[in-house]
């Protein structure tokens, strides 16, 4: 049964990254944006979220393995998954670029 609901947490945190205006997309382009990991505190504090959303998010990717949890409240994107989240972030970027041109 835990399998069962890991895979339905997986799904939807994919599914989420296909949304333009995803808190998914926001938190990893805050990560991929930082020269340093960041913490739960400023992606609640940059992202104008409750930091137990913040941190229920972050435990969503950190589960699926699309970022990684380096030190006690402190995020990273893993090496192998950059490439392919920088993919995911410029899609959403020329999504949300395309809407404010209109």
């Amino acid at each position: 049964m835990k399998e069962k609901n890991e895979k339905k947490e997986n799904d939807y945190v994919y599914r989420m990254l296909l949304e333009p205006k995803s808190r998914f997309n926001e938190i990893i382009s805050l990560i991929a944006n930082s020269e340093d990991p960041i913490t739960l505190d400023v992606v609640a504090e940059k992202l104008n979220m409750a930091k137990k959303t913040a941190a229920n998010n972050l435990s969503m990717l950190v589960k699926t393995g699309l970022i990684k949890r380096v030190k006690k409240n402190k995020y990273i994107i893993p090496p192998e998954n950059y490439t392919f989240l920088k993919l995911i972030l410029m899609l959403y970027e020329r999504f949300l670029n395309s809407k404010s041109s209109r």
